[in-house]
């Protein structure tokens, strides 16, 4: 299983299971909109910021995000920086670079991706160098897990890049178990844990994927969104058996996998493993199995790319 085949993984699975959330997030937009119209200064700066966030968090097309959030950040950087606020220059910088980040993502299929790449890396890095000013920990655990995103998006993956990455997500983690903001350690350490086990580094791999999944599974107050909540738990349980499997232990990385499964049927989550457990019965010289969950696989989701490799890989045995 490689890392780019994960990623791409997180993005068609979340995108899948969060689309039915749209009247609830139409609903927090509409809130915050008609607030808006009734606050002044700080506050008017803080609605605009959440306006924008809001937007991003949303269930919806990535154009459809950009152009709507855009706006509300740019409004918050100016007024944020007319009255000096550096609380709110430092969200409005956040999502501005969430701005170029997704301009960066569609960018992707039509070409225009360093560009946009260029503007998110000049963002986040003021909104690290701010953050330090003023000793915000949410904005430097955000910056800084953001960057290690960048440097991964654009196949920074030498030796000394993959290093760096997994060093600028363990900054993420400190500056936000530092700020008391868990559910921002959550998700750090959970791709901490998946860059290790992709990159060898199986000793912390492991100490990194038991502390994701203890997270994970642990239910809190502030886990609103389930959708995501439910993908970490699984991302965990497949990188615990993607450690395994580069291990040689194929027994114990199904028993992972299978816990991954049984936890997407039982919580709907629309991820059930078939490509994942097909390509490891493969490995395991099962055929047969591998055959029945790859064919199924593709049929459900023909246009998926780790699908289509694993069962090309397959028909050729």
């Amino acid at each position: 299983m490689r890392n780019y085949l994960l990623l791409i993984t997180f993005f068609f699975f979340y995108q899948l299971h969060s689309f039915g959330q749209w009247p609830q997030d139409s609903l927090k937009i509409d809130t915050l909109r008609k607030r808006l119209a009734t606050l002044s200064d700080t506050a008017r700066i803080n609605c605009l910021n959440d306006l924008a966030w809001a937007y991003y968090s949303s269930a919806r097309p990535l154009k459809f995000k950009a152009d709507s959030a855009y706006p509300f950040a740019k409004k918050a950087n100016e007024e944020a920086t007319r009255l000096n606020y550096k609380k709110g220059i430092a969200k409005s910088i956040i999502n501005l670079a969430m701005y170029h980040k997704t301009l960066n993502a569609i960018g992707a299929r039509s070409g225009n991706r360093q560009a946009e790449a260029k503007q998110w890396e000049k963002y986040i890095r003021q909104a690290i160098q701010l953050g330090e000013e003023i000793h915000d920990d949410w904005t430097l655990g955000y910056a800084y897990g953001d960057l290690g995103a960048l440097q991964q998006r654009l196949g920074l993956s030498d030796d000394l890049m993959s290093d760096e990455v997994i060093r600028n997500w363990e900054k993420s983690i400190f500056y936000f178990k530092r700020g008391g903001y868990e559910e921002g350690v959550e998700e750090m350490t959970t791709w901490v844990c998946m860059a290790c086990s992709e990159r060898g580094k199986y000793e912390k791999g492991i100490e990194f994927c038991q502390q994701s999944l203890q997270m994970n599974l642990k239910e809190t107050p502030r886990k609103k969104d389930k959708g995501y909540r439910d993908y970490l738990v699984q991302q965990s349980l497949i990188n615990m058996a993607n450690l395994y499997e580069v291990a040689g232990d194929y027994d114990q990385a199904l028993v992972y996998l299978r816990q991954s499964r049984k936890f997407g049927i039982e919580n709907n989550s629309s991820w059930i493993m078939q490509a994942e457990l097909g390509e490891l019965f493969t490995r395991m010289g099962q055929f047969d199995s591998a055959f029945y969950l790859l064919k199924d696989f593709t049929k459900k989701y023909p246009n998926q790319i780790w699908g289509e490799c694993y069962w090309e890989k397959l028909t050729l045995l």
